[in-house]
């Protein structure tokens, strides 16, 4: 929750004075020799404008066909938009087919490890004093509800519902009030607030709505069933009493609604009795039967259940029944009866509906205390358990968003190195080249192309926030960070010339290791962003490196933080509040992908792919006007000015003599997006950037 901090963690590297180290060790017994090889692996750029998407059958690189989608003709707008199949379709399926990448659950990716790592000794400095916070903060809360109800106008006597809801509004605004004066900390006032919205504000006005439907209802039976909605709503505890009677209630709503004859209105009768107080009784039997009044309070109970069935068998019960009752319900009429029982019984239940209210209303104080108290007593727990095992939490909680944004448990890790694409104007088809259960193939390639592919294809669309998701953890997979053990991430770029399991690196300190680190290529992917074990690089490639180096810088403008940016932007809006739910909101309301942490990285990376010019081992060599070659890692200078500089593949731990002129040519390109995308960074409005520069 503390992300952006994390600049303050990446070392960034000033790598053009370092690209002019001073060899000086000359060696003559190699020459260098040029030839231009390869000259057909890949389209020439007029002749992948000619060529239509729409139809293509082949199996390819997937680097080649990032590059070739990118610069394919049908990223402008189709003239036939209904036969034209776009560039970005292409490209949004790709994401979509689970077997041409690998996969990772989002809370064990790279990404959860780094928010962990990052976040931890914060979270566990903040809440050190948990007990004496949680009591200091509960007393200054209290302190504001008794300040409240000490001035507050409580009613004298009985008032209606709205006017009681009313009155309980006008409690908690004077309370919310009191606490955002009081000294209480930032977050806890927000929390209060926050909770009294979701407790009471956001159900007032359909609660209001209710209470005025209540005063206006001539229906006894709708009555009661809004009642028992607003209860629930507002969740009103009633006695056991009024719990019973209110259910007393709810059947004889129904009984009032049904069709009636003589016995069902002598039991609605006998139901209206049991829920009345004796002065009620009087009122409503007095017009109707005096006698049945004092015949019913002469009965037990399970002699009035006994007149309630049409036959009773307690003869006397019976005969009083059929010959005297019956008979006086019929001569006052049913309908009569029944409006006079539904009168009566609503009177009744908007009174003791006012008595509860007003009730409620004196009660709100006491209410809101217990709250409080549950709730910081809930807090704590909570948050003793979050120190407890920090790193499962911020797992659950990842876990919980993705599932809940997405639909998905896993998101697309590591691009495969081929596939077979089929594309008509009816399908898209696309599969890895060779389909294992096991592993899958990946490179440097692949993963270069497909970070410098970002910006020009990506969509305005919920995919492709996912696939920001997925560029982000290939950001902090290849270069690695510290976790919060102090052992580093394993990240993708390993030690060349090492044995067994190499060192990985890390961009955090990459500057103090003098070695030669490159991903392998090509790389088996053991699951997610993991390679396999003995994964040790033993090539180090200018194709590969250059490709990478490009995404690096591409990334740089992805997440540009002078001016928007589609994918930078797109990621930003998501905040670490989101997924970390039940932290105070002012500690997690901050991006969860700042563009200025996440432009640092790529930075970071690209730097760590040039660090190799200097390191040991480099594959940048100085050509003097002798035409004797010095390694730039060794020393001595040249005798003469400098005629040439250069750079080789390693193969096999082994520096090439032969200068591939495509890979120097990318190379070059791809050191000029660098450098450019380095000279626009200066408009960049992060303190340690501007620091740095």
């Amino acid at each position: 929750m503390y992300i952006s901090k994390v600049t303050k963690l990446i070392a960034i590297l000033s790598l053009l004075s370092a690209g002019c180290t001073k060899p000086n060790e000359v060696t003559q017994n190699h020459q260098l020799s040029f030839e231009i090889k390869n000259v057909d692996r890949e389209i020439p750029l007029e002749e992948i404008k000619k060529i239509k998407i729409n139809n293509l059958y082949s199996t390819i690189g997937t680097a080649e066909l990032f590059n070739y989608l990118e610069e394919s003709d049908s990223l402008n707008k189709p003239t036939r938009p209904n036969t034209t199949i776009e560039a970005k379709e292409i490209y949004a399926e790709f994401y979509k087919t689970p077997q041409v990448t690998s996969h990772v659950e989002f809370e064990n990716s790279p990404y959860a490890d780094f928010i962990i790592s990052k976040s931890k000794n914060d979270f566990l400095s903040a809440t050190e004093n948990l007990d004496d916070f949680f009591k200091t903060q509960q007393e200054l809360v209290l302190a504001a509800i008794a300040s409240t109800t000490s001035r507050f106008d409580f009613p004298k006597s009985d008032i209606t519902l709205p006017e009681a809801l009313q009155k309980i509004a006008g409690f908690i605004s004077a309370v919310e009030i009191e606490v955002l004066k009081s000294s209480a900390d930032t977050a806890v006032k927000e929390s209060v607030v926050q909770s009294l919205y979701q407790k009471f504000w956001l159900k007032l006005p359909t609660a209001t709505a209710s209470a005025i439907k209540i005063e206006a209802t001539e229906n006894f039976a709708s009555s009661v069933q809004t009642i028992q909605s607003l209860i629930k709503e507002l969740d009103i505890e009633l006695t056991q009493d009024q719990t019973s009677e209110l259910h007393s209630a709810a059947e004889l709503g129904e009984m009032l609604n049904a069709d009636l004859d003589p016995q069902k209105a002598f039991n609605i009768l006998i139901q209206t009795w049991e829920i009345m107080s004796p002065d009620e009784r009087r009122n409503v039997f007095g017009e109707i039967s005096p006698e049945l009044n004092f015949f019913l309070s002469t009965q037990k109970e399970k002699n009035r259940d006994c007149l309630k069935n049409k036959e009773c068998k307690n003869f006397v019960l019976n005969f009083s029944k059929n010959v005297v009752i019956l008979p006086k319900i019929k001569k006052y009429g049913i309908e009569n009866l029944r409006q006079k029982v539904e009168t009566s019984a609503l009177e009744r239940i908007k009174s003791q509906t006012s008595s509860i209210a007003t009730a409620l209303v004196t009660d709100i104080p006491r209410i809101l205390e217990e709250e409080v108290i549950k709730g910081f007593a809930d807090e704590k727990s909570r948050f003793l358990g979050y120190r407890s095992d920090y790193d499962r939490y911020v797992r659950e909680e990842l876990k919980s968003w993705y599932k809940k944004t997405y639909a998905s448990k896993e998101l697309p890790a590591l691009e495969t190195t081929n596939v077979n694409i089929i594309v008509n104007p009816d399908e898209i088809h696309i599969m890895p080249e060779r389909l294992s259960e096991n592993y899958m193939i990946t490179s440097a390639d692949a993963i270069g192309a497909a970070l410098s592919s970002t910006n020009r294809l990506l969509r305005r669309d919920s995919q492709s926030q996912l696939l920001g998701l997925t560029r982000i953890n290939q950001l902090l997979a290849h270069g690695g960070f510290s976790l919060y053990s102090g052992k580093p991430f394993p990240s993708l770029m390993r030690e060349l010339f090492g044995s067994g399991e190499s060192r990985t690196q890390n961009i955090e300190n990459f500057f103090a290791w003098p070695s030669l680190f490159a991903m392998p290529t090509p790389a088996t992917v053991k699951s997610g962003f993991q390679l396999a074990e003995g994964s040790v690089p033993e090539d180090f490639i200018i194709l590969s490196q250059s490709r990478l180096l490009k995404g690096f810088s591409r990334m740089m403008l992805a997440f540009r933080d002078w001016e928007p940016s589609l994918l930078g932007d797109m990621m930003s809006t998501i905040k670490v509040k989101d997924f970390l739910v039940h932290l105070p909101a002012s500690e997690v309301n901050i991006s969860a992908f700042p563009k200025e942490a996440f432009l640092a990285i790529s930075l970071g990376n690209a730097a760590a792919i040039l660090s190799n010019l200097k390191a040991n081992g480099t594959p940048l060599f100085i050509m003097c006007q002798d035409h004797s070659v010095i390694w730039a890692d060794k020393s001595t200078e040249c005798a003469q000015a400098t005629a040439l500089a250069g750079v080789v593949d390693i193969i096999k731990n082994k520096r090439q003599h032969k200068v591939d002129t495509i890979s120097h040519a990318e190379f070059l390109e791809s050191l000029i997006e660098f450098l450019q995308a380095a000279e626009a960074t200066k408009k960049t409005k992060s303190e340690y950037l501007i620091k740095k520069a």
